[in-house]
């Protein structure tokens, strides 16, 4: 496949979905391949079909990430798509809009918590290393702390699904777990919110502790 351009907002397509009009309606952890190719691809064939009609804010949050790289483009970016289909050797480029911006954890956390804040995000996706799914590394703090912004500004929110894709054994518990584990140290908010959680094998419902 030739090289690919360096796009900017300017390559989106006029007769696609109107993608600045869409509400940022997930929260990303991580800016690597595997997130946009699954997580990304999914909601912008979700909202070509219109079925979803959302973004995604993505958080970088280590020092080395894609996050610079994907707001020079304005969110977007080639997915390549090689392999069989029906037998067949195929290969195909399409343009993945999902994402109208990328923020850094550790300058940015401000931002962050503004976005978790509003009713109209409805998911939060996380892939950080397994060294990173502990309740002493960055990830597990950060989520406890924006799940304690959203309960405290909006306590009547709908439900938030946090959908961890972590490639450990019952990534869902053991998310649900730490943020438990760190909320003790929080004083107790007015009233209580719903949290979904998810893993690989399927979805459950859970009710959120006091945080």
């Amino acid at each position: 496949m030739a090289d690919l351009p360096r796009l900017s907002g300017a390559h989106w397509p006029p007769g696609a979905y109107r993608r600045a009009e869409l509400p940022e309606r997930v929260l990303q952890f991580g800016t690597g391949m595997l997130l946009r190719a699954v997580c990304a691809a999914s909601v912008d064939a979700a909202n070509v079909a219109g079925a979803f009609g959302g973004r995604i804010v993505v958080v970088q949050s280590t020092p080395q990430g894609q996050a610079s790289a994907l707001n020079a483009q304005d969110g977007l970016f080639t997915l390549v798509e090689r392999g069989l289909e029906h037998g067949a050797p195929v290969e195909r480029a399409r343009l993945v809009g999902a994402i109208s911006r990328a923020l850094l954890a550790d300058t940015q956390w401000d931002a962050v918590r503004e976005i978790v804040a509003r009713p109209e995000l409805r998911v939060i996706v996380s892939n950080v290393t397994e060294a990173g799914f502990r309740p002493d590394a960055p990830f597990p703090p950060r989520l406890t702390d924006l799940l304690y912004t959203r309960f405290a500004r909006l306590p009547d929110s709908p439900l938030l699904f946090v959908v961890p894709t972590e490639l450990v054994d019952d990534n869902g518990p053991r998310l649900a777990a730490m943020v438990d584990q760190l909320a003790e140290g929080r004083g107790p908010l007015s009233s209580t919110s719903s949290v979904g959680t998810t893993n690989s094998s399927g979805l459950s419902g859970r009710r959120a502790k006091r945080v």
